[in-house]
């Protein structure tokens, strides 16, 4: 924010004294002030009523400062009713300006001033008040311009900090920090420089964009937030979402952010200080966090509320919850039992003990949907087999989201799934894993996309299903049972997204035909895939790619709209 000092409309000559007799309740409601009423100290604080250019009125919360002003923020409503847009400005009332009699000190001190300019309408306008020498005992506004236009002070509540804009109709709301600041209302983002605490949270309210303006998968249109060290922003997509940013993030917390373009296709900003992201469910500390994929892969392990795993959800589609372990061992305690049970070839609906899962690769990354994990945990009921802890943990985690459900005779699927990867992945490996599981979660719970998947998957050439099906049963790390349908397209479809376009046919040719040979694959099968260039698997992503750009703004590689520089 822009440092701005000034003594605002605080002269001797414009003082109104208050009467040291009498004390002068304004008529304007307030609330989670120290007091249920505001003291009026001028003449246009009693009905907040601002009738010309520079009319002022300041206001008290009477014998109390405002306690804990560093994390609460003043908010006026203000309305402007005329043919003329005003500006508005607000600032704090610290204690010494204000005599014991009640009336204004005659000698005043320059502070920080909010300032609005082009208001015409009806918006919320607060500040953070605070200031480290001195105590917060009121507030005031000042109206400048208009000529005959009718402003009004309607309301004041005083609630948690936040800073920032939103410009949507019914919901015209600005919010300044400390340090104060200028900005014009027909120009924001633009004239509004945001600052994000590394204890804050930051919530974008994004809007679609048409396909005209989405570019393409491998370029697609997007803006940033820019400081002078770093740069972060989304992509676009044709869905609107509200997307939440940790300021725990190093990218964020990073200085003076200014957004590129200027106009992005952004309704609202609202930075929560003092407000760490909290999960979908704010009174349960230990809810999913609403999170982009690429973010939870850059969250610092630090910031972990379990040194052991973090548990995510996908911001855009809360009912995929996301576990990022600390390393394998401990993915293995939640995960390897559940890989065995639903898709190892010769375990499948099986419970597994530990000794005999002892020495046996479960998977580096899992993915399970809600008809899964329900059978999974309602056949370990039935049979009193002893579940671990962690796999408790995770069933009581699954009952909280809705992933399961508690039925008339024990667990039901509800909606949604569960991916999972581990810190131990080599960092190109998460991203890839991300991808890989996230498209999992997104074949799990939306029919259309199955469908789509299915046509592609029949339409592609029988011997490059062949091949891949033949690959899956090859490797022991994998051990797919081939004669489930629904997971051979599943994996079909994550196995051609999770790399760029542009990698797949590489990809195919060279890294998985070298293994496919090297664990005792047909040379003919591992032939024709060479010899064709994997023509049929380029040609099968370019269809999926297509659909999930046009669908949600993803793309082949690519399962987050984050991106940081």
């Amino acid at each position: 924010m822009t440092r701005r000092h000034s003594t605002f409309f605080f002269f001797v000559f414009f003082l109104v004294v208050v009467s040291s007799c009498t004390t002068r309740y304004s008529r304007v409601p307030c609330t989670g002030a120290p007091h249920d009423k505001l003291i009026a100290l001028t003449d246009a604080a009693r009905d907040g009523v601002l009738p010309g250019p520079s009319s002022r009125a300041w206001f008290s919360f009477g014998d109390s400062a405002l306690e804990s002003a560093q994390e609460r923020a003043i908010e006026v409503m203000v309305s402007a009713e005329g043919s003329e847009p005003v500006s508005i400005s607000l600032a704090p009332v610290f204690a010494s300006d204000v005599q014991h009699n009640g009336s204004l000190a005659s000698v005043l001190s320059g502070r920080h001033i909010s300032r609005l300019e082009g208001l015409s309408g009806t918006i919320k306008l607060s500040m953070i008040p605070f200031d480290d020498k001195q105590r917060i005992a009121g507030f005031a506004v000042e109206r400048a311009g208009g000529g005959d236009t009718q402003v009004t002070i309607t309301s004041v509540s005083v609630r948690q900090a936040r800073t920032g804009w939103d410009v949507r109709e019914g919901e015209r709301w600005v919010g300044f920090g400390p340090e104060g600041g200028s900005a014009r209302l027909g120009s924001l983002p633009e004239s509004f420089p945001l600052e994000v605490p590394s204890h804050a949270t930051m919530e974008l309210v994004i809007s679609p964009v048409p396909p005209s303006d989405a570019g393409i998968p491998t370029k697609p249109t997007r803006f940033s937030l820019v400081s002078r060290d770093t740069a972060f922003g989304f992509r676009s997509s044709p869905v609107p979402h509200i997307a939440l940013v940790s300021g725990s993030l190093p990218q964020v917390s990073s200085g003076v952010l200014s957004f590129e373009p200027a106009n992005p296709p952004v309704q609202a900003v609202r930075v929560s200080w003092y407000t760490p992201l909290s999960g979908k469910d704010p009174s349960n500390p230990f809810s999913p966090l609403l999170a982009d994929p690429h973010t939870m892969l850059q969250w610092p392990q630090a910031a972990w509320r379990d040194s052991a795993r973090e548990v995510f959800a996908w911001d855009r589609f809360p009912g995929i919850v996301i576990f990022d372990t600390a390393n394998y061992l401990i993915q293995d305690l939640y995960f390897k039992r559940l890989a065995f049970f639903v898709e190892k070839a010769g375990y499948r609906g099986t419970l597994v003990s530990d000794s005999d899962m002892q020495g046996k690769h479960g998977f580096n990354a899992h993915d399970y949907r809600a008809e899964s994990l329900a059978q999974f945990f309602d056949k370990a009921r039935r049979e009193n087999f002893q579940l671990n802890r962690e796999e408790l943990e995770l069933r009581d985690i699954l009952l909280t989201e809705g992933i399961i459900q508690h039925g008339s005779d024990g667990y039901t699927e509800g909606s949604g799934a569960v991916l999972s990867l581990s810190r131990q992945s080599a960092e190109y490996l998460r991203y890839l894993f991300m991808t890989h599981e996230c498209f999992h979660g997104l074949y799990f719970t939306d029919p259309d996309f199955r469908s789509q998947v299915s046509q592609i998957y029949h339409a592609t050439d029988e011997r490059a299903r062949i091949f891949l099906q033949t690959y899956f049963s090859l490797m022991d790390s994998l051990s797919y049972d081939l004669d489930d349908e629904y997971l051979m397209e599943n994996e079909f479809m994550a196995y051609l997204l999770q790399q760029p376009v542009d990698k797949v046919g590489d990809y195919f040719t060279a890294v998985i035909s070298e293994r496919f040979l090297r664990y005792g694959g047909d040379r003919e099968q591992a032939d024709y895939i060479k010899e064709s260039g994997a023509r049929d698997f380029i040609e099968a992503a370019t269809e999926l790619e297509a659909y999930v750009f046009r669908r949600w703004g993803l793309a082949a590689g690519r399962a987050g709209l984050w991106f940081s520089k």
